[in-house]
């Protein structure tokens, strides 16, 4: 059920095109990936990222007040569960997609881009990276915005 509503909020306005487009936008944790996604994205793609899709696991508020932290094995087992399902199904009807991702598997995203190209999308990964101490301070400042939040 959340998964439904998470894909109708996702693909709201966005419609399939003959030739598809994927953009991966790649880096570590904190490396400001979200923010250079934000200053290019285009009102034809779908955007994938789990990071936006968090609020949708049940009972989400709860398991932050408990845990204090959103990296919970479960909401993150998940959110993959949703990505990859959600990439699988708009693939198949050629939705352009712009996807957010730390690219910690490479062989998952390896398979991912030979599935594009054999579905006949255009394919491009923009990388982006950061200083250590940038990344580890930006992941402490999305912490505490998702307390407040």
């Amino acid at each position: 059920m959340e998964y439904d509503i998470m894909k109708n909020v996702v693909i709201e306005g966005k419609t399939p095109v003959k030739q598809p487009n994927v953009q991966y936008v790649v880096g570590q944790t904190g490396s400001g990936k979200t923010s250079l996604m934000y200053e290019m994205q285009h009102d034809d793609y779908v955007i994938i990222d789990n990071d936006l899709w968090r609020g949708y696991y049940p009972n989400y508020r709860q398991i932050i007040a408990k845990y204090h932290t959103d990296e919970v094995p479960e909401i993150m087992k998940t959110m993959k569960k949703w990505r990859n399902r959600l990439i699988q199904e708009l693939t198949l009807k050629h939705y352009n997609l712009l996807i957010h991702t730390s690219m910690t598997n490479v062989n998952e995203i390896n398979e991912q881009v030979q599935t594009f190209i054999s579905e006949g999308y255009s394919v491009s990964v923009i990388a982006i990276a950061c200083n250590m101490y940038v990344s580890k301070l930006r992941c402490c400042m999305r912490y505490i915005e998702s307390v407040l939040w």
